[in-house]
């Protein structure tokens, strides 16, 4: 709960502190008095965007700070997920300065504005008058099923299954793209793949094709050669290996002499063994050399061949050739990749969606169990609040084609306000005060489920008076036996019901307006509850009254 709250250079206000009640906290004053000022500063440490203009003294920061008493689950786990460190009481604080800037504070521990607001949400409710159109909106009539469902756990569990859904399907759907962009250019890639798949090109082929044909186109020129190189070593008159023959017997009588001449006896049967040895390869090479026109040919088609695919992608040799039929076989692999991820996706996708509809269901299921609580509870606090003849009805429809975070319902409260009257939407027929009093039951139901512990209602009372104030003043007076209640009210009614209770007024000194807010004592409040019956001067009758108010409550 809301324990104080102190205002520093705030718009009217120069400086304030409040101390709140645990119960029922009225708040009055005359219009323009500054009621909705004291809103404006607590919903800044509740997280609320604000600007110079909000300074009193434009030379001093404003400076807007609450304390609380918690008991509250969501708080442990904001201070958990935030890593700031527990503290009793928790203190929220916003800090407006002269230069524009804005700082905001948990337990002295600065955070930015979202984070503030994560904690002011856990810890205060406000219902303004412009609220009364939420009502109306299928997502808050919604959120009040689940409140009463209280499935909490299982709602944040939907939500992070869809999201993850979601996700899945965005990545699905560019995988998809992908395969469609591949698919456009995979019957080109295939073509040229088999193109050059169909050639079986070996490493180095080119090369070798080229020395091949060479040899061949000059066959007669080197079977000349062959023969000449033959005759220079073989022949029987002057050839090089009968000379060597003849040194070898020389060398032969030299080593009978003496043994030193046998190394190099030995030598020269060396060089002997290797000119053989050419000297066979070369005979070799001549029987095998012949001019081969279809050969030829061959050669010369399985170049151009080459060659042509050489000048058709650029290249050099037909080893690069190779490294392209490589790098088209991977992209093809990759297009059959693509389309294996898709199916596994597909199918982890359809998995899922099955998952996050199940849940949804059983969610679904929560919902349609309360409704009958809703409408009866409502319409029963809807005859305490002078509404005697009015009730609501609620439509909940599943449909699994509106699958969302949220599940996979569409509610629609529906209402009638005299007996025999047909049900219609909200925003159709009910009166501006007709939707105060139903927001206000509405909340009543849920408080405990929402597990706030302040509720803040900022004129309640629009277009109520007499017997039925007195009916919403039972409400609000229920509803603060369990959470701190703070009602900004015009009606005397409802501010006999409080528990403490809070003036605001205007003040003018050193020719400047300020707002003032006084904690009103017993003797205060019968004056000031006589004055909103009666005005200014209130009568006997009218101060009598006051006090009647007073002990009814």
């Amino acid at each position: 709960m809301l324990q104080k709250l102190n205002i520093k250079n705030y718009i009217l206000l120069d400086e304030v502190e409040l101390i709140f009640n645990a119960n029922l906290n009225i708040i009055t004053g005359e219009t323009g008095a500054g009621k909705s000022i004291l809103l404006g500063a607590l919903s800044l440490i509740l997280g609320k965007r604000a600007d110079t203009s909000v300074l009193w003294n434009k030379d001093k920061k404003c400076v807007i700070e609450g304390s609380f008493k918690i008991e509250n689950e969501k708080i442990e786990s904001l201070y958990k997920l935030h890593e700031l460190d527990a503290e009793s009481p928790l203190i929220l604080r916003r800090e407006i300065s002269t230069n524009n800037k804005s700082r905001a504070f948990v337990n002295d521990t600065p955070v930015n504005l979202s984070i503030l607001k994560s904690f002011g949400d856990a810890l205060i409710n406000i219902h303004a008058q412009h609220d009364n159109r939420l009502i109306g909106s299928a997502q808050f009539q919604l959120e009040v099923l689940d409140a009463l469902c209280g499935h909490q756990k299982e709602l944040k569990a939907l939500e992070k299954n869809y999201k993850e859904y979601q996700k899945l399907k965005t990545e699905l759907q560019q995988l998809q793209v992908d395969e469609q962009n591949a698919r456009k250019e995979n019957d080109y890639l295939q073509y040229q793949f088999n193109e050059l798949n169909e050639l079986e090109l070996s490493k180095g082929e080119q090369t070798n094709l080229e020395e091949e044909l060479n040899l061949l186109t000059n066959a007669e020129q080197v079977k000349t050669l062959l023969s000449e190189s033959g005759s220079m070593l073989s022949s029987a008159d002057s050839g090089l290996l009968q000379q060597l023959y003849a040194l070898q017997q020389k060398l032969s009588q030299l080593e009978k002499v003496s043994k030193n001449f046998g190394e190099i006896a030995e030598r020269l049967n060396s060089c002997i063994i290797e000119l053989e040895d050419v000297n066979n390869e070369l005979e070799n090479h001549q029987s095998e050399t012949h001019f081969n026109a279809e050969k030829i040919e061959e050669l010369n088609n399985r170049l151009s061949t080459i060659y042509s695919l050489l000048q058709k992608h650029g290249l050099q040799e037909s080893d690069q050739l190779l490294y392209l039929s490589n790098e088209l076989s991977q992209k093809l692999l990759s297009y059959s990749s693509i389309k294996d991820e898709i199916n596994l996706k597909e199918a982890h996708l359809n998995k899922l969606h099955q998952s996050v509809l199940q849940n949804a269901k059983t969610i679904s299921s929560n919902r349609q169990g309360k409704v009958d609580l809703f409408e009866q509870t409502v319409n029963k606090l809807l005859k305490l609040v002078a509404l005697e003849n009015a009730q609501i009805k609620v439509n909940v429809v599943a449909d699994d084609a509106n699958l969302n975070g949220k599940g996979i319902d569409q509610v629609e409260t529906l209402f009638s306000s005299n007996l025999g009257s047909p049900f219609q939407q909200l925003q159709q027929i009910a009166s501006g005060g007709e939707l105060s009093r139903l927001m206000l039951c509405i909340k009543s139901l849920i408080a405990d489920n929402d597990m706030l512990p302040t509720i803040v209602f900022d004129e309640i009372d629009t277009g109520i008076s007499g017997e039925t104030a007195i009916k919403v003043g039972n409400i609000l007076a229920d509803l603060a036996k369990n959470h701190q209640v703070i009602a900004i009210t015009h009606l005397p009614q409802i501010a006999g019901k409080g528990d403490v209770q809070y003036h605001v007024y205007k003040e003018v000194s050193h020719e400047r307006t300020f707002t003032r807010i006084k904690a009103l004592d017993s003797d205060d409040r019968i004056l000031e509850i006589a004055r909103m019956l009666s005005g200014n001067q209130p009568s006997k009758m009218a101060m009598a009254n006051a006090k009647e108010l007073l002990s009814l409550n």
